[in-house]
């Protein structure tokens, strides 16, 4: 009877951390994403007057990086902890999801999830390496011909970025959408939740093609279902989970 006690308490426990995770982590991403549209551009022109469109944009411009360094850091540390939190919430959700027959999907949908997330980090402080390019860029005895150089390196670093963060974006709608799948099987979650994971989350993986891949436009809105809508749905649900096994003890 103790030993039970003990196991839904720690239950418990880990749904709550979990799901106080996922709303963290989603607190962060919105910090992340305000410091961007009110102190600093998404996405800027590596050239003023340029009119190549999204395809030629990139973090931070080189030229004016200096002046906006510091909320481009900002911006990024928050982006790099929501990750952090939200790998949390993907390892409570298995720990939710494990019983019965979700347990395939769900330690499925994990692996794929972490994975996703590996690659969005991988991204996730473009200032490190902007920063660096900058101050090459801003040295004394830069050429001219060395800081139209230096721009042409910075579509390279963006490029990379973009790509990790493409894939880590199909990675975790493939993920989210093994997850939508094992609720179905799991009455604490349900099949509308179930469905509408499934559903959000093929959004995502079209809306990703589309714009980031279709159009080659880094700024896709459709990572809002991946880092906004979807973990605060299911670190909400989590962490009521954890209170009604609260009052089940």
């Amino acid at each position: 009877m103790k030993e039970s006690s003990y196991n839904m308490n720690e239950e418990k426990s880990i749904l709550k951390w979990a799901g106080l995770a996922g709303i963290v982590g989603v607190f962060t991403s919105i910090l992340s994403l305000t410091i961007d549209l009110t102190i600093v551009p998404i996405f800027v022109a590596t050239e003023s007057g340029s009119s190549c469109g999204p395809p030629c944009v990139v973090d931070a411009s080189l030229l004016g990086f200096p002046s906006v360094k510091a909320s481009v850091a900002a911006a990024n540390v928050f982006y790099f902890l929501s990750i952090i939190f939200f790998a949390i919430l993907f390892l409570g959700l298995y720990r939710a999801l494990r019983v019965g027959g979700s347990l395939g999907p769900a330690l499925f949908g994990t692996g794929v999830c972490l994975m996703g997330l590996v690659l969005l980090g991988a991204g996730a402080l473009p200032s490190v390496a902007f920063a660096h390019l900058s101050e090459v860029y801003h040295a004394a005895g830069t050429t001219s011909q060395d800081q139209t150089t230096l721009v042409l390196v910075s579509h390279g670093v963006q490029a990379i970025f973009n790509e990790t963060d493409t894939v880590g974006g199909y990675l975790l709608a493939a993920g989210l959408a093994m997850f939508g799948l094992a609720m179905f099987q799991n009455s604490s979650f349900g099949k509308r939740l179930g469905g509408a994971t499934i559903v959000l989350s093929a959004v995502a993986l079209v809306g990703i093609s589309l714009v980031s891949v279709a159009l080659d436009n880094p700024n896709d809105p459709f990572f809002v279902i991946l880092v906004l809508v979807l973990p605060l749905v299911l670190g909400l649900k989590l962490y009521r989970l954890s209170k009604i096994l609260g009052r089940a003890t």
